[in-house]
């Protein structure tokens, strides 16, 4: 019995040290955040010093790790703590990566995937072979120990560059290629990195193509595991009926859940399931979650993050005079060589691989100062860290080996830390990032002047209604008129260029659209996958207005309504195999962010009435609303389009949209109903869940029915009206149906005919000359070419509009006239009257006007 009692005491012991350990982590990481922002220092850096400091008085004192392993801590506050290095990976790692990945706007990363790819994978392979290459040349390591250092530290933290670069008002695009790759850096060079140590094993030997072949096959089946689990847990949000709490507690779950699944249950890279979890979970996840619940569960991860990188960061802080203590006169050599073989694998992806890659046109470009503050920023974290802690305590490496390589590994972190970490304000400063221009000063200086009477203006009013005593409203008028003077007397430097006050204004209204576009998803209003594509244009417009001013703006309007890659490939999709359902969800969609966006542009324009002059200027205020107007007569005529082709769709779609909008008002006078004490707890609760299911089922998208049935079709071409039954089923099994989009060419000029076309609905134009021919619904085209002699096409075919074909190949088009005397005589007078010059109309008859087809 005493026995029992003195292991469920020692048991007591172990669990206590550890929620110590875990208490006093905690509490330093938390108090040094103040310190951090007084003296102006990362609070990474912060960290790392008072772990260093607390570790050397720990060894001085006598208390050492036992051979400088993480197997237990022997000092004051880790007594008795089990936590090896592999506890360290798969508890810290999995929240880490998720984290970073959660932060990625995956969308904008899709559009420059494979430069993000080339940009992580180039950077990875040569920072291992630079670091792993230079090492070797100075040491009696082998090379493969050497490339395991290497992989170690191609990992790397950019958050602090990303900081400054957001400071800066950099192009979104940018900020994007930054974070993504180094995301994947990080799965590339963890990949690599278990990828060296089991080749490590004496059993085990494999070649370069085995190697290849292996980190290939572990990263895809990571890949495939990690977004199978992240489609899995995004079913079971709409069972937690708008719980943001426990959605989040399902994320914290996926991402334990991606890295165990892929490295016990498959034997792959856990560190890319986690990964690609996380990109998938900010795609698809949040799409399921309740409205407004997104930034909750972000918030959390950002706190999960915190606490993940401090606690890493100072436990390798804590270790690193006991791994650096002996390290040997050659072993600071050793270091030197690695730091300056890292930093030029840096610059050579940065002055050479990115200059080269932006020539191409595939990424935006940085200057030379913006490229050396990134060269400067390879600052390396607790990712790193972990690796290198794994070094030690590794089975497969020497003592000499690991205590070596953990000693260069933890001391590459701390240079990078207390050196650029902690001179990355001044290198910004010295590099003259953070200095305004003469213009932005002026413009800065004009905001603070309309601000400040706006303020007058806004708090005189309110002491108005409040009938306050005169004598307060003439000392408040007083001050108020003392700080415009004063304002004033800055702004004397002469007027800010018309261009950047533009520039400004672009980008605030941008910044307001996409204000709208979230209000509009927290309030219930739209759903999240069309929020993100419209919070995606809105970056896209504001990117270019940064980068190219109006100009950049205007065609960038242009661009955002051309039909993207997918719809290209939906349109394929239909006209080859029939697929109908994935062109009827992206027309859906178009309409969605259509509607929206005319929307928005109504809010902008008051918005831009209300509150730019005083901030642009009036005549950049005015500059702007005909930018706006110029816009709106855009995307006004893009949802014409659409409804007079699918209006049933376009008036369900509205009365949804205005549906929400009013319980959504239902559901907030209810709660405030509730404050007030007008009805109980029961009552109120009853009124919301009603409402909520109504917004539910409101929120469910009306179906698209694209309309490209033949037999429906058939219908509207009077050319066929007269068919019996036999010869309409006949002709119904040989139509193609197809959807046509605006300002697609139907007919080419100068290729050979094969089909003949009918117009179902919609309206194409004919590009002949002296004056084109439009030709709509009823009316057919492209006989000439097929009946009679062949000829090729002597006219382009254009849509006007979506229009709806039924398309007849060459031989069955001789059939029906041979089965139809009627259908026949019509084509052939068509035939007849086109080819001596005229122009034929189902609609309109004949007369005497050029048209080739």
């Amino acid at each position: 019995m005493r026995a029992k009692q003195v292991d469920e005491l020692a048991r007591t012991v172990v669990v206590v040290s550890g929620l110590l350990a875990l208490v006093f982590g905690l509490m330093v990481i938390g108090l040094l955040v103040p310190i951090a922002e007084r003296s102006n220092l990362p609070l990474p850096t912060v960290i790392a010093l008072t772990g260093l400091v607390l570790g050397g008085i720990s060894m001085m004192s006598g208390m050492t790790y036992t051979e400088f392993m993480l197997d237990s801590y022997d000092a004051w506050f880790f007594d008795n703590l089990a936590l090896d290095s592999q506890s360290l990976l798969f508890v810290f790692l999995p929240p880490l990566l998720f984290e970073m990945a959660l932060a990625v706007d995956v969308r904008r990363l899709l559009e420059d995937l494979a430069v993000v790819i080339l940009m992580a994978v180039v950077a990875v392979v040569a920072a291992t072979a630079l670091v792993g290459g230079a090492l070797f040349l100075v040491s009696d390591l082998a090379p493969i120990i050497c490339l395991l250092l290497g992989a170690t530290i191609s990992t790397t933290d950019p958050a602090a560059v990303i900081t400054i670069f957001k400071k800066l008002g950099a192009p979104k695009r940018l900020l994007v290629i930054l974070e993504g790759e180094s995301l994947l850096n990080d799965a590339a060079a963890i990949a690599l990195f278990a990828l060296l140590m089991a080749s490590l094993a004496p059993d085990i030997s494999l070649s370069v193509a085995g190697s290849v072949l292996t980190f290939l096959e572990t990263f895809s089946l990571g890949a495939l595991t990690g977004f199978a689990l992240a489609y899995l847990f995004a079913k079971l949000y709409p069972w937690l009926r708008g719980s943001a709490l426990a959605e989040t507690s399902l994320t914290v779950a996926l991402a334990y859940a991606a890295f165990l699944t892929a490295e016990l249950g498959f034997g792959a890279s856990g560190v890319v399931a986690v990964v690609i979890a996380g990109l998938a979970t900010g795609v698809i996840g949040d799409v399921r979650m309740g409205p407004g619940n997104w930034p909750q569960v972000t918030m959390v991860w950002s706190q999960i993050g915190f606490w993940a990188n401090g606690l890493i960061l100072l436990i390798g802080a804590l270790l690193a005079p006991g791994l650096l203590v002996n390290l040997q006169p050659s072993g600071i050599l050793f270091l030197a060589v690695v730091v300056l073989a890292a930093f030029a694998a840096r610059a050579l992806m940065l002055f050479a691989m990115l200059p080269a890659i932006a020539r191409l046109g595939l990424t935006t470009s940085l200057n030379q100062r913006q490229k050396t503050l990134v060269w400067w920023g390879g600052v390396r974290g607790a990712v790193t860290l972990i690796l290198t802690l794994s070094l030690v305590e590794s089975a497969a490496l020497s003592e000499r080996e690991s205590a070596l390589l953990g000693a260069l590994g933890c001391g590459f972190v701390l240079v990078t830390l207390l050196l650029n970490a902690a001179t990355l304000a001044r290198v910004t400063q010295w590099l003259g990032l953070d200095r305004l221009s003469q213009s932005e000063r002026r413009m800065g200086e004009q905001i603070v002047a309309a601000t400040i009477a706006e303020g007058r203006d806004h708090v005189l009013h309110i002491a108005g209604k409040q009938g306050v005593d005169a004598a307060v409203i003439e000392d408040l008028d007083l001050a108020y008129g003392n700080r415009l003077q004063q304002a004033g007397t800055k702004c004397s430097g002469g007027p800010t260029p018309f261009g950047q006050r533009l520039k400004l204004g672009l980008t605030i209204l941008s910044s307001q659209e996409k204000r709208l576009f979230r209000r509009r998803f927290d309030e219930g209003i739209i759903g999240i996958n069309t929020t993100r594509a419209l919070r995606t244009q809105a970056d896209r417009l504001s990117d270019a207005a940064r980068l190219r001013g109006r100009d950049g703006y205007e065609t960038m309007m242009a661009e955002l309504l051309a039909f993207p890659r997918w719809f290209r490939i939906a349109l394929f999709l239909q006209r080859r195999l029939r697929l109908d359902r994935p062109l009827a969800r992206l027309l859906a969609r178009r309409f969605d962010v259509l509607v929206e966006t005319e929307s928005a542009l109504k809010e902008l324009d008051l918005f831009n009435a209300d509150r730019m002059a005083g901030l642009i200027g009036d005549d950049a205020r005015d500059n702007l609303q005909k930018l706006l107007d110029k816009r709106t007569g855009l995307v006004k005529a893009e949802l014409q389009a659409l409804e007079l082709q699918y209006p049933q769709y376009a008036r369900a779609l509205r009365t949804a949209a205005l549906q929400r909008v009013g319980l959504r008002f239902e559901e907030a006078r209810y709660g405030r109903l509730f404050r007030d004490g007008v009805v109980g707890d029961q009552l109120h609760r009853a009124l919301t869940t009603d409402a909520e299911r109504m917004i539910r089922q409101s929120r469910k998208r009306p179906h698209l029915d694209i309309g490209l049935d033949p037999k429906t079709l058939l219908t509207a071409v009077p050319l066929f009206q007269d068919l019996d039954t036999k010869d309409r089923d006949w002709l119904r099994r040989r139509l193609k149906p197809r959807l046509v989009a605006p300002g697609e060419l139907v007919v080419v000029q100068g290729d050979r005919g094969f089909e003949m076309y009918f117009i179902a609905s919609g309206a194409l134009e004919v590009r002949i000359t002296p004056e084109p021919v439009k030709l709509g619904t009823g009316d057919f085209f492209g006989e000439l070419a097929i009946l009679g002699p062949a000829r090729r096409r002597n006219a382009d075919v254009i849509a006007l509009g979506y229009c709806r074909l039924l398309v007849l190949r060459r031989r069955d088009v001789k059939e029906l006239v041979a089965r139809s005397r009627g259908v026949a005589q019509k084509i052939q007078l068509a035939a007849s009257v086109r080819a001596s010059g005229g122009h034929f109309s189902e609609n309109l008859g004949s007369e005497v006007r050029p048209l080739a087809l």
